[in-house]
């Protein structure tokens, strides 16, 4: 999920609203359901991410 600076999930960008992202890889890009970058206004002091895992371990991630 993306969140604002309260911690509360940008609309469209919550995790329901999130495609589920499968595979072994070094480089799975994460896709919400008709959006494929973050929020327009987006930057790293605006939007922090919230990753939700099962069965699964995240060793870094990379924003563009």
């Amino acid at each position: 999920a993306a969140l604002d600076r309260g911690y509360k999930p940008v609309e469209g960008y919550g995790t329901e609203d999130s495609r589920p992202a499968e595979g072994d890889s070094l480089a799975i890009l994460v896709r919400w359901k008709d959006k494929e970058a973050l929020p327009p206004a987006a930057n790293p002091d605006q939007v922090r991410l919230r990753f939700e895992l099962k069965n699964a371990s995240l060793y870094s991630f990379r924003v563009e």
